[in-house]
């Protein structure tokens, strides 16, 4: 778990779980307009390797909008928001990046959110392993809040290059 404190109080935490290693993924990003939402990535390479890193940027309608590659060496970690370098990406983006490696990795992305009282808050988003491949079967949110101030928002990505089908039932 970790945490921002502003002024001696803790504005807001996150837990995030155990990452086993992983050499392809894909995680949703956002930047709203104003900059208030970003998305952001911590990699770290606990290997003696150096790692090769590279990742594409996919809006929503499909388009690549920024690839690249960055060395990681061996035991080194990065982190940086999608409006930061490597990446550098404008603001009003939604989409994808997905990333391969030539040893494994262990990433956790955030989502970070300047609320009206300019608090910094930050949740962690799925990291999906592109070596799973898509689910199959029944796939279940087990919790939504809705109603007096609380809002869920769902984002489907699709962890294949080819169109998916399938259900939502609320």
């Amino acid at each position: 778990i970790f945490g921002y404190t502003k002024d001696g109080v803790l504005v807001t935490e996150a837990g995030v779980p155990d990452s086993p290693l992983i050499t392809s993924g894909r995680v949703y990003g956002e930047i709203n307009a104003a900059g208030t939402i970003n998305t952001g990535l911590a990699i770290s390479n606990p290997t003696d390797q150096a790692a090769t890193f590279s990742f594409t940027i996919t809006d929503g309608s499909g388009a690549t909008v920024k690839s690249g590659s960055q060395t990681i060496p061996g035991n080194q970690q990065i982190a940086s928001f999608l409006n930061e370098p490597p990446y550098s990406v404008a603001n009003g983006f939604r989409g994808t990046l997905t990333f391969t490696s030539n040893v494994g990795l262990g990433v956790i992305a955030l989502r970070s959110l300047v609320n009206e009282r300019s608090d910094f808050l930050i949740t962690t988003l799925p990291v999906i392993d592109l070596s799973r491949g898509a689910s199959t079967g029944t796939q279940v949110i087990p919790h939504f809040a809705v109603g007096t101030g609380w809002q869920t928002q769902i984002i489907l990505v699709n962890p294949t290059d080819t169109a998916q089908t399938g259900t939502v039932q609320f």
